[in-house]
């Protein structure tokens, strides 16, 4: 990732291949075990029982998350220059649709670059608050774990191999509220002293040549302006009350598919999935996070139609019933808003195939 004006990486070209050709061998090896036990005529049945209404609850739902995400960015970029709602909400729709069919998250850096033309606002600068973004992603998981481990039943899990997964979301739960807590503090102490922080960065600058010295400097100036708006505690406490909003709209999706599919679970067995799904997209995967994105449902979701305490409807539920809902959760995930994407890619004059352009330089 260079910004405006910087040379492409040389090697960009060859590594990039490379990375997505792991990515899309990753996530066929989970779509294989995905599909390889799939039944049709069991999974039709599970269609033929869905309320279809709250499938398209839980899809506005979804849909709303990047009205948030646009809310926040929109907060975190006004203290630098005040920023219209639309073109925000714009380039964050762009960028989802390209973070689904394109490898290597390149609807990141379409977000960033639609983002910077319509707002004049220098790309350095949009990426430093992309990255505040995702310490208050962080925050706002690390927000439902937190929820999840306070409500989970004692008698959950109780295999080994369940047990074991639990303990395992825990573990990686924990490091990572430890990250979003030691990230928030670093970039706290950068935008309360922005002069210590950039004669830190020319301190390790001064061996380097004058020209590389200046361009540092320029980038450092950038990034300290991006995080502007956390110097303001009100502007803080905003922001971390869109992050819980954002993720537990992310729980309360679920939990409406749960309906959906007459499952009887409580929020903490849909707040325990938001995790799972949360650690799971980080993995380096396919395009469309197809394979992965289904198979960590299937595995948290039989978890818990696994107890003995919980039924489907008065019955037990099978393992085409999980498969079912998978397939109908990604749906809802990435299609309405990769449409959405895709249209407004499209109005903005842009291509998918700029973007992945812009992605590799």
């Amino acid at each position: 990732m260079t910004s405006q004006g910087s040379p492409p990486d040389a090697n960009a070209g060859r590594r990039f291949p490379v990375a997505t050709l792991l990515g899309v061998v990753f996530s066929a090896g989970f779509l294989w075990w995905f599909v390889k036990d799939i039944e049709a005529a069991e999974i039709g049945r599970s269609f033929e029982a869905i309320s279809w209404h709250f499938v398209a609850l839980s899809a506005l739902v979804l849909l709303s998350e990047f009205v948030l995400r646009a809310l926040r960015w929109r907060l975190l970029l006004n203290p630098i220059r005040p920023t219209p709602f639309k073109p925000l909400f714009e380039a964050t729709v762009i960028g989802a649709a390209g973070n689904t069919l394109l490898p290597m998250r390149a609807g990141d850096i379409a977000r960033a670059v639609v983002a910077s033309g319509a707002t004049g606002i220098r790309l350095t600068t949009i990426f430093a608050t992309n990255i505040m973004e995702r310490v208050y992603d962080l925050f706002g998981l690390v927000a439902i774990l937190f929820l999840t481990f306070a409500l989970l039943p004692e008698n959950l899990a109780s295999s080994p191999e369940d047990i074991e997964r639990v303990e395992k979301l825990s573990f990686y739960g924990k490091f990572i509220g430890i990250a979003a807590l030691s990230g928030m503090m670093v970039f706290f102490a950068i935008a309360k002293h922005p002069t210590k922080a950039k004669r830190f960065v020319d301190f390790f600058c001064r061996p380097l040549p004058r020209p590389l010295q200046g361009k540092i400097t320029d980038l450092t100036d950038a990034f300290v302006t991006g995080l502007a708006a956390t110097q303001s505690a009100r502007n803080v406490w905003s922001a971390i009350g869109l992050s819980l909003l954002l993720w537990g709209n992310l729980s309360l999706a679920i939990f409406l598919l749960f309906k959906a599919f007459h499952l009887q679970l409580p929020f903490a067995a849909a707040c325990f999935i938001t995790v799972a799904i949360a650690l799971a997209v980080v993995i380096p995967q396919a395009p469309g996070y197809l394979g992965v994105f289904q198979s960590v449902i299937e595995v948290t979701l039989g978890l818990w139609t696994s107890a003995e305490m919980f039924s489907h409807a008065g019955s037990t539920v099978i393992a085409q019933d999980i498969k079912a809902f998978a397939i109908v959760f990604w749906a809802v995930s990435f299609v309405p808003v990769t449409v959405l994407g895709l249209l407004r890619l499209k109005a903005a004059g842009m291509s998918l195939r700029q973007v992945w352009s812009q992605a590799r330089s």
